[in-house]
C-alpha cells in the first residue's frame, strides 16, 4: 500500500498534466486557424491577424491569454500564424510548451 500511493498520484498528475497540454494545444490550433482566417482575407494585413488571434485567445480562455505569443509571418502569396503559450505545469518541465502553427493562401483578385 505504501508503495502503490505514490505511483498512483504520480500516474494521476501526469494525466492531469496532459489534459492541461491537450486542451492548451486545441486552444493554441484554434486561435492560429481565426487568426489566419482574418489574415488571408483581400485587403487585410499582419495586426489584422494577430489582433484576431489576440482577440480570441482572450474570448476562449482568459487565463491563457497573458501566456500566449503571437507571430505572424506574411509573404507575398501565403499567411502563417503562430502561438506559442506556456501552460502551468502540475509537474515541472514536462509539456508545459505548446507550439501550434496555421497557413493558408492569400485571398487575390483575379
Amino acid at each position: 500500500m505504501v508503495v502503490i500511493f505514490p505511483v498512483v498520484l504520480l500516474v494521476s498528475l501526469v494525466a492531469v498534466q496532459a489534459g492541461l497540454w491537450m486542451y492548451a494545444r486545441s486552444l493554441c490550433l484554434a486561435a492560429a486557424q481565426e487568426g489566419v482566417l482574418v489574415g488571408a482575407a483581400i485587403d487585410s494585413n499582419q495586426v489584422e491577424a494577430e489582433q484576431a488571434t489576440l482577440e480570441f485567445i482572450a474570448q476562449a480562455a482568459p487565463r491563457f491569454a497573458g501566456a500566449a505569443l503571437v507571430s505572424v509571418t506574411r509573404s507575398s502569396d501565403q499567411i502563417s500564424v503562430t502561438v506559442r503559450a506556456e501552460i502551468p505545469a502540475v509537474l515541472p518541465g514536462l509539456l508545459n510548451r505548446v507550439d501550434q502553427t496555421a497557413s493558408l493562401p492569400l485571398e487575390m483578385y483575379t
